[in-house]
């Protein structure tokens, strides 16, 4: 989903700020990426707009931030390749993707016992076109943790479940798949193999800081499809102008829904303000759904060293 080739935005972004609220509107372009080598070209023909605006925490609710937002993709690109369930591979006229999308954001912090509470709710609905059929689809995500901030190590565990919806009926005049717009995939996952799309994600998650200058995470996933009947989609998204690759793949499910578990390990140690060294470390046990496509080869290891420096 990622390769040496990076991805970028070009547009502009205007934000109001005070005390109480934050209001952020911002209107871009991507630029190829990706696998694409004729990296950095922007791609004019995907607009993005987004609005948001957010109460400040304990402005509206004691101990919670609270937002909403607007986001509209349009996407006319002369791409020839669709990416969907409805047995129809490729598009003469191009991509014709209008989609308009509202929801918003729960976020609080709460001092209970020994440490910190933290819960989040974030959800959006999705309407408008996608080419011919009419866009209606939906992402759901709860998480709550507890910090044992006067504990060694400062553990912090937490659990969560995400759901993207998926299209139950093929033949229908509609597209329930949930359009995952413009990501960087690996802010969800190290190692990307699906995305938000058309999946149900629970994980558990523990992070801990042995030293000043150490901080280790571990998460276990269980992800299955939200509907067998979809496809299993994967990517980095939109990459290319114009040609036959749209920038996701959509892979067959043989009418399977169990797709794989990962395990993910991070170690993040802070050489210096500036400098920060990051290893990582995933494996993924393959479900029925990639048994079926591979047979026995079915799990996956992905291991990275980072350099991140700050200036």
């Amino acid at each position: 989903g990622w390769s040496a080739f990076g991805r970028s935005f070009d547009g502009g972004l205007l934000k109001l700020d005070n005390d109480a609220i934050s209001l952020t509107s911002s209107f871009f372009y991507p630029t190829q990426g990706g696998w694409e080598k004729d990296t950095n070209e922007t791609i004019e023909d995907i607009k993005i707009t987004t609005v948001t605006l957010t109460a400040k925490r304990d402005v509206l609710l004691s101990g919670a931030e609270l937002a909403g937002f607007y986001y509209n993709y349009q996407d006319d690109r002369n791409v020839t390749q669709r990416i969907d369930n409805s047995g129809i591979s490729t598009s003469v006229d191009g991509v014709n993707i209008d989609i308009h999308m509202v929801g918003g954001h729960l976020l609080g912090v709460y001092n209970v016992g020994p440490g910190q509470l933290d819960v989040l709710f974030w959800g959006g609905t999705q309407f408008g076109d996608w080419y011919e059929l009419d866009q209606q689809a939906f992402a759901l995500d709860g998480e709550i943790g507890y910090q044992f901030i006067k504990f060694p190590w400062k553990p912090w565990l937490r659990m969560g479940y995400f759901y993207g919806s998926g299209d139950d009926d093929s033949s229908d005049s509609d597209h329930g798949t949930f359009f995952q717009m413009a990501p960087g995939t690996r802010r969800y996952q190290l190692l990307p193999f699906c995305d938000l799309m058309n999946t149900q994600d629970v994980f558990f998650q523990l992070i801990t800081k042995p030293t000043k200058k150490l901080v280790t995470r571990l998460d276990y996933h269980f992800i299955q499809l939200s509907e067998s009947s979809d496809r299993w989609y994967m990517g980095s998204g939109p990459t290319q102008e114009k040609g036959s690759i749209f920038g996701y793949l959509a892979r067959p499910t043989n009418g399977e829904d169990d797709l794989a578990q990962e395990l993910d390990v991070i170690l993040n140690y802070a050489v210096n303000p500036y400098c920060s060294l990051i290893f990582s470390y995933s494996h993924v046990f393959g479900g029925d759904i990639i048994s079926s496509i591979y047979g026995g080869n079915d799990d996956a290891d992905y291991v990275s060293l980072e350099a991140q420096l700050r200036f």
